[in-house]
């Protein structure tokens, strides 16, 4: 992650932070993601890897890759207000694969991406999916940002978790409204060839015990706009 990128989420985590009536909540984080997308004819779709996994889901990051892909999420309608861009989609799917297969074959350097003759298994998605579907997850919706003045964007989805090997290491009455949401960096990241956009994130549940409300992306956002 480049250096003003981290400036930007750094301060997006400092802010929450500072949110003690949001995250006195009780919360579920399950992962922290990183990759890249792109869309062709209304249609988002992308990769990419997942370097850390929580309680109470049961992995083993030290003998097995896990990787993750978006499939299928339609745009819907988009619209251009004061230098912001604004996409919304319907429908898709996120999915968690398990790799067992040593040398792991996805693989990806922003080192190998500056080199113009490497192609690199991030031209082969098939790679990021030929494990166990260890998670499967819909979307309720997804939302992009991208702020054209910055060259930065962010995004929010709200999924339920409805598959893979390992659904049932989440209790059956928080399989639901889990927050998928990050940021976009276009401009100073490196992006493979067939790709738009890397996007870094975490895929989270919020709940408050006195409640069945969840807290959104955009929810905590909204409190140091």
């Amino acid at each position: 992650m480049n250096v003003r990128m981290v400036i930007v989420v750094g301060f997006i985590a400092s802010a929450v932070c500072l949110v003690p009536s949001v995250w006195a909540q009780q919360s579920q984080f399950s992962m922290d993601y990183w990759g890249f997308t792109h869309e062709e004819s209304g249609v988002l779709s992308g990769l990419g890897f997942i370097p850390l996994i929580e309680p109470p889901l049961v992995v083993d990051l030290e003998n097995y890759q896990y990787t993750w892909v978006i499939e299928d999420a339609v745009l819907d309608s988009s619209r251009v207000d004061g230098g912001i861009e604004y996409y919304y989609y319907s429908g898709g799917t996120f999915k968690v694969y398990e790799d067992t297969v040593e040398p792991w074959n996805a693989v990806y350097s922003d080192a190998d991406c500056q080199d113009p003759e490497w192609v690199g298994s991030i031209s082969e998605p098939w790679t990021f999916q030929d494990g166990e579907l260890f998670l499967l997850a819909e979307f309720q919706y997804l939302n992009r940002t991208y702020y054209t003045d910055y060259q930065f964007g962010d995004y929010e989805g709200m999924m339920d978790l409805t598959g893979g090997t390992h659904l049932d290491d989440i209790p059956p009455l928080l399989r639901h409204g889990w927050t998928f949401g990050g940021a976009t960096d276009q401009p100073w990241a490196c992006i493979p060839e067939d790709y738009e956009y890397r996007w870094d994130g975490q895929l989270f549940l919020v709940e408050d015990p006195t409640r069945t409300e969840s807290t959104t992306w955009s929810g905590i956002k909204s409190f140091y706009r």
